[in-house]
C-alpha cells in the first residue's frame, strides 16, 4: 500500500489532473490530500474540510502529521463514525 502511495504521489506530481480520492483511512488522506473532507452519517453532508499546507512526500511521523491525523479522528469520533 505504502509503495502504491509513493507511485500515486510520482505521477500526481507530473500531471496537473486534479484527482478526487476516496478512502476510509485517515493516515492515507493526510499523506495523500492537499484538502480532505470529513462527511456525516447518512444523508452525508460536510462536516469539516482541512487543508493540507505541506508538500509532498510527507513524514508520517512528524509532530505536524500526527496532531491533524488526531484532530481529524476526533472530528469522525464525533460524529460517531468510528463507533
Amino acid at each position: 500500500r505504502n509503495l502504491m502511495q509513493e507511485n500515486l504521489i510520482d505521477i500526481l506530481s507530473k500531471t496537473s489532473q486534479p484527482v478526487i480520492f476516496i478512502t476510509h483511512s485517515v493516515d492515507e488522506a493526510v499523506y495523500l490530500s492537499d484538502r480532505i473532507v470529513v462527511l456525516t452519517k447518512r444523508p452525508a453532508t460536510i462536516k469539516s474540510v482541512f487543508d493540507i499546507p505541506w508538500e509532498k512526500p510527507r513524514d508520517r511521523a512528524s509532530p505536524e502529521f500526527t496532531s491533524l491525523r488526531k484532530e481529524i479522528l476526533e472530528e469522525l469520533r464525533s460524529e460517531n463514525v468510528l463507533d
